[in-house]
């Protein structure tokens, strides 16, 4: 449960509170407005957090491994690396989905319980990796069901 939540649901609460100690109706109304004030602040506040600390993250990687332009000043080597850098995605993933047709097709076998395992994990990762981690998440129990038979 990320952060955002738990203040969400910790101000969800409050509004119950609320419910429960105030007898008349605008009395209610009005702790709730104040609350869900505070309650959208705080969030705001905790995102402009979050965002400094991801753009503050993002120039650190920036600063330690570079960037392609950086590469351009390497005379023979620079120009391979930015080509590799750029190509090896789509060679990967072609591979990979050369790979899959094959199995999944019942030309290739198997036939090792490591080498199966192997091939599941590589593709999640390559699934993860391109639709990321809220999509994996949503497909997470279809995978379970999916492997549990």
């Amino acid at each position: 449960m990320s952060i955002l939540n738990w203040i969400g649901d910790l101000f969800d609460s409050g509004a119950k509170i609320i419910d429960e100690l105030h007898t008349s109706d605008e009395e209610k109304s009005d702790a709730k407005r104040k609350l869900l004030e505070v309650k959208n602040s705080t969030m705001l506040q905790l995102q402009e957090i979050e965002l400094r600390r991801e753009a503050e993250f993002n120039s650190r990687i920036k600063e330690l491994e570079g960037t392609a332009k950086d590469l351009k000043s390497v005379r023979i080597l620079g120009p391979i690396v930015i080509f590799l850098r750029g190509a090896f995605r789509p060679l990967f993933s072609y591979g990979l989905a050369y790979i899959d047709v094959m199995v999944f097709s019942g030309r290739w076998k198997l036939q090792d319980e490591t080498i199966t395992s192997a091939f599941w994990l590589i593709n999640l990762i390559i699934l993860i990796f391109y639709f990321g981690e809220r999509a994996f998440q949503n497909a997470a129990p279809l995978l379970e069901k999916f492997l549990k038979k």
